[in-house]
């Protein structure tokens, strides 16, 4: 790829995404002329997604994201490439969910997550099976289910056909369980729950004969999936739910980051966690979750998103996250007001 030697360049985009500055001193002449080749095709007809994916395609390794969706980011204005794009689809009708899953395939995103939450959604397996009918590139799971209300040899039966149906687009995301628990009036197994779950998960989908709870159990019709299993990623919050990821998941799905601080913090967490278990932490995938709506009602939008965070802030594992975010924010209050709820 002509853009694999500038490792160290920038771009910055317009916000008309008419003019892209690149720092080309250590190009040859050639890489130049493709570079303005590759510049050339933009056009303010294209939608900032096309756009974006365009430089992630052509490699380059360092991007600015300065004035990107109209507003400055004032802190660590660069960001490390590749980056997939994603949704969360919370599955309230299906015949919405289906034409959620078409269009975002259509305008060049990577990855649908369903919420899994039995009590008030439809249900995640069934909906990621027609999603995988109507699509042919999205990256399609559980974003996140639990280890409780599924056995594991259910729970790797149901993502590993869900892999079949999409011909190798599953990803089995999951945690210690939020409101599908809470709403059967259960409580989280904890994090040793958590980890014989996922290990035992690993083991069925690879067509293994394993235990759990004593007991012999299998799923031997996913031994053919074996080469190409399932990638398991764990929903982390707290410190040692970041640790765990980085010692046996796949990768990591952190909630959310009010500071670049803090989640280089939570990062440094997963990484030498894998590191101390002899993993590559370079090989383990990342991702977050970034919270917004879309509103022509601003005043409306910034409501459903603070709706969103306050659910949030009521989990007292959020409290070091949002101290170092410096923002004025009363959790206790927020705590005491949804425990009335």
């Amino acid at each position: 790829k002509v853009f694999q030697s500038i490792i160290s360049s920038k771009a910055k985009i317009e916000r008309n995404w008419k003019l892209i500055y690149l720092d080309t001193s250590n190009l040859a002449a050639s890489q130049i002329k493709r570079i303005n080749e590759t510049v050339d095709t933009f056009s303010p007809t294209k939608n900032k997604m096309q756009m974006m994916r365009m430089f992630l395609h052509e490699g380059i390794q360092t991007f600015n994201v300065e004035g990107i969706f109209g507003s400055k980011l004032h802190q660590h204005k660069e960001i490390l490439m590749p980056v997939k794009f994603g949704l969360l689809e919370i599955p309230r009708k299906i015949s919405d969910v289906l034409k959620h899953a078409e269009l975002a395939e259509e305008l060049g995103f990577d990855w649908l997550g369903v919420a899994d939450s039995q009590s008030l959604y439809r249900e995640v397996f069934s909906t990621l099976g027609m999603i995988g009918h109507v699509t042919d590139k999205l990256l399609i799971g559980p974003t996140v289910t639990n280890g409780l209300t599924r056995h594991p040899a259910v729970m790797a039966s149901a993502i590993a056909t869900v892999h079949e149906i999409s011909q190798g687009r599953a990803i089995l995301g999951i945690g210690t369980g939020d409101s599908a628990i809470f709403n059967i009036n259960q409580r989280p197994h904890g994090l040793k729950g958590l980890r014989e779950y996922v290990l035992t998960v690993r083991e069925l989908l690879s067509g293994v004969e394993t235990k759990f709870n004593g007991r012999i159990i299998h799923t031997s019709w996913t031994t053919g999936q074996k080469h190409n299993p399932v990638p398991i990623y764990i929903a982390a919050e707290g410190p040692k739910t970041l640790e765990l990821a980085g010692e046996i998941a796949d990768g990591i799905l952190m909630s959310a980051g009010f500071s670049v601080s803090f989640v280089e913090a939570c990062l440094k967490l997963f990484q030498e966690a894998a590191s101390r278990t002899g993993r590559v932490a370079q090989n383990l995938r990342t991702a977050a979750f970034i919270h917004f709506s879309v509103s022509k009602d601003g005043k409306k939008a910034r409501e459903d998103v603070r709706k969103k965070l306050a659910f949030l802030f009521r989990n007292r594992l959020m409290a070091e996250n949002i101290a170092a975010s410096g923002i004025p924010i009363d959790q206790d209050a927020i705590v005491n007001a949804i425990a009335i709820r």
